[in-house]
């Protein structure tokens, strides 16, 4: 599963995950979901970055399922640290 997280997602300051996201995506785990995110300031520096930002979006969304198809699921907990 891939999600978009917001910036309500995150704390304003150092761009950690909140409590609430981290739980979200633990209850997700364990219903055996393998959850990636798109935290919303990558998306937004890949629109950004270039002229050929499509290429680039659609690069880092190839690149992050493949990390869903070649990778176990790690816990949400394991990805904020």
């Amino acid at each position: 599963m891939i999600e978009v997280d917001g910036p309500p997602a995150f704390s304003a300051n150092q761009r950690l995950p909140l409590g609430r996201t981290v739980a979200r995506k633990c209850m997700l785990e364990a219903k055996g979901y393998n959850v990636r995110s798109i935290p919303f300031y990558q998306w937004a520096a890949l629109s950004s970055a270039a002229l050929h930002s499509a290429d680039m979006q659609r690069a880092y969304l190839v690149q992050l399922l493949h990390t869903i198809v070649l990778q176990p699921a790690q816990s949400s907990w394991q990805q904020a640290v």
